[in-house]
C-alpha cells in the first residue's frame, strides 16, 4: 500500500510540474497524435538538441509488483472504454514506424499505476545521439482485450525542474492496442522519470474511466 501511495504521489507531482511548465501542449516531451508544439529536433524545424552519447536503458522494479496485493493476489481496476467513446472506430491501421524496427530491442512488461492495463514496451534508438521511439502494446488487465483508441503520450522529467524538450511527438495505432510513439528527446544524462498517459482526454473521476498512467525510469549515461 505504501508503494502504491508513493507511486501515486510521484505521478501526481510530475503531472503538476508538466502542466505548469507546458501550458497547452500534450506533455513534457511528447504528445498524442494531432497534438504538439514546435519540434526541437536536428532536422532544422526547431532549436538544435544536444544529445547524450548512449542509448537509454529501462529501469523497472523486477518483478513489477505494483499490481500485487499484500497476500500475493492481483489487483485489477475495471474500465469501460465507452466511458470516453474509445470502444468504436479504433483498432489500428495507422502508418507509424515499422514494427520490425523494434524487434531487436528487449521488451519491458509493466502494469500501469492504477492497475487498469498491462503494457509491453520496446524502444529503438542508435548508439549515437538521436531520438527515442517506442512500440507499446496495451491490453486491459480485466480481460486481456486490446486497449484501443488510447492516444498515448509521454511526459519526461529529469529531477524536479528539467522537462524533456517538446519534440512534436505523435502516436499512431498500428494495430489494435499497439502504438508507435515518438520521437522523444532525453537531452541530458541522468535518471529520467517517464509517465506514459493512456486515454488522457478522458475524465479521471468518471466511473470505470480508462484514464491511466504508467511510471518508470530510463537511465541516460
Amino acid at each position: 500500500m505504501a508503494v502504491s501511495m508513493g507511486m501515486a504521489f510521484l505521478t501526481a507531482f510530475f503531472l503538476l510540474l508538466a502542466s505548469l511548465a507546458c501550458n497547452g501542449c500534450g506533455g513534457g516531451g511528447a504528445a498524442s497524435a494531432g497534438v504538439g508544439g514546435a519540434a526541437n529536433s536536428p532536422d532544422g524545424s526547431g532549436p538544435e538538441v544536444e544529445m547524450p552519447s548512449t542509448c537509454p536503458s529501462f529501469h523497472v522494479a523486477q518483478p513489477d509488483r505494483r499490481c500485487i496485493d499484500g497476500d500475493g493476489g492481483g489487483i485489477t481496476q475495471t474500465v469501460s472504454l465507452s466511458a470516453c467513446g474509445a470502444d468504436g472506430g479504433a483498432g489500428g491501421g495507422g502508418r507509424g514506424l515499422e514494427e520490425n524496427e523494434f524487434e531487436h530491442q528487449a521488451a519491458v512488461a509493466i502494469d500501469d499505476d492504477e492497475c487498469k492495463f498491462h503494457l509491453v514496451m520496446r524502444r529503438t534508438c542508435d548508439a549515437t545521439p538521436g531520438p527515442l521511439n517506442f512500440l507499446v502494446e496495451a491490453t486491459q488487465r480485466q480481460d486481456g482485450e486490446p486497449a484501443i483508441g488510447a492516444r498515448p503520450y509521454f511526459d519526461a522529467s529529469l529531477g524536479l525542474a528539467h522537462l524533456a524538450p517538446n519534440s512534436g511527438s505523435t502516436s499512431v495505432e498500428v494495430s489494435p492496442g499497439t502504438y508507435t510513439i515518438g520521437p522523444l528527446f532525453l537531452d541530458q544524462p541522468g535518471s529520467w522519470t517517464l509517465i506514459l498517459h493512456l486515454y488522457g482526454t478522458c475524465s479521471l473521476t468518471a466511473p470505470a474511466t480508462p484514464h491511466a498512467h504508467a511510471t518508470f525510469t530510463m537511465d541516460v549515461l
